[in-house]
């Protein structure tokens, strides 16, 4: 999924939740996969983003980071989310090795044709890092969703403050 889509996406998945069922709880971070039955109940709440996954169930494919990168030593631990509408058959991953010798990045175990939310965490090193996974549902569509970490607070901070630094210096000029 390229960036486009994955920036749909999010604007869909960042609505608010509707009134009604109590969200499923989703304690961050994951130390295991979580399977979420999404026909059962569509609102999940993942730490403290509640999220409404209605308006995806029609999709053929979800897939996206319901929590953004948190930092850890050398790295960032993200939770990636992915569904296959009509049934996963297979799911790839592509992750560079974790900083944390115990916790290895790998795609979860699941059981063939499950059509539940699978979340999982990564530990991903550096900033800017790419990482992606592939889904493949039952009927042989598959989907790519590619993914990095956050550029960290700092370095916005720098850059922000250079950015204006040079305006300022540039208007000055004049």
């Amino acid at each position: 999924m390229g960036y486009v889509a994955c920036m749909a996406v999010a604007g869909l998945l960042l609505s608010p939740a509707t009134a009604g069922a109590d969200p499923i709880i989703v304690p961050l971070p994951l130390d295991s996969p979580v399977s979420i039955d999404l026909n059962a109940n569509p609102i999940v709440t993942f730490g403290t983003r509640t999220i409404d996954l209605t308006p995806a169930l029609s999709n053929e494919f979800i897939a996206f980071l319901p929590a953004f990168g948190t930092p850890v030593d050398d790295g960032y631990r993200n939770t990636i989310a992915v569904r296959a509408r009509d049934g996963l058959s297979q799911l790839t991953g592509f992750f560079p090795p974790s900083p944390d010798p115990a916790f290895p990045n790998q795609v979860p175990v699941f059981a063939v044709g499950t059509t539940n939310l699978l979340a999982f965490d990564v530990i991903i090193p550096g900033c800017c890092t790419r990482f992606a996974v592939t889904l493949v549902d039952l009927n042989g569509d598959v989907r790519n969703s590619e993914f990095s970490n956050p550029v960290p607070e700092p370095v916005s901070l720098v850059l922000v403050g250079s950015g204006l630094a040079f305006l300022l210096r540039k208007s000055r000029g004049r």
